[in-house]
């Protein structure tokens, strides 16, 4: 669990700088302000991440040290926008003392253990046990290999989820798999609905 707590951080951090940068160069580009919450900033920047993971697999296995260019990028980015870090932190602040008022405990102790149930969940997927899983493990030791689809077809399948699957892994380091992706998306999928939800939940339509 700290493991996984640990790398699910360390995969918040490093997209959530990614999509701060993504939106900057968009902001000059279309020279206008685009305004983003905190899962909209993380989506964008899963962007990058893939294309960046995507690219070097020609050449390189993603495993966690294809992290490191992304690390030096995300410090400067924190670096040069301390200020925008400064009022995601402020905005999940403000929300978590929303959804932590007593009044709210029934809503948010329903999404933790919901979360907490599905961080811990063994796969039992027959598709994940089949191919996903392996997939993942092949990214993280190998390049691209061609033909490797002709081996079973459903390795060409899904390749976007499982090549950052497999950077944030670090099977080599600590001798087993770990999964944040789904855990943190999710989490940050519910965690926005709450959000809306307790702000509407004085109103059945709107609750609705």
């Amino acid at each position: 669990m700290l493991l996984l707590l640990a790398d699910s951080l360390l995969l918040i951090f490093l997209t959530l700088s990614l999509g701060i940068l993504t939106l900057n160069i968009l902001d000059r580009l279309f020279r206008v302000t685009i305004q983003s919450d905190l899962l909209g900033t993380f989506l964008a920047g899963l962007i990058p991440s893939t294309i960046y993971f995507n690219i070097i697999s020609f050449w390189l296995p993603v495993n966690y040290l294809s992290l490191i260019p992304l690390a030096l990028i995300s410090l400067l980015v924190f670096r040069q926008h301390k200020e925008r870090f400064r009022q995601e932190a402020l905005s999940i602040r403000e929300q978590l003392n929303r959804i932590l008022q007593p009044s709210n405990w029934v809503f948010t102790g329903g999404l933790l253990v919901l979360l907490l149930y599905f961080s811990i969940l063994p796969g039992i997927n027959a598709d994940s046990k089949g191919y996903h899983y392996l997939s993942i493990l092949w990214y993280e030791k190998y390049k691209v290999i061609p033909g490797l689809a002709n081996v079973h077809g459903r390795y060409a399948f899904n390749p976007a989820a499982f090549i950052i699957q497999s950077a944030y892994s670090f099977t080599g380091l600590t001798g087993q798999s770990i999964y944040p992706l789904n855990t943190v998306l999710i989490g940050l999928f519910l965690f926005w609905l709450l959000v809306r939800m307790l702000r509407q939940k004085d109103s059945l339509a709107g609750l609705v």
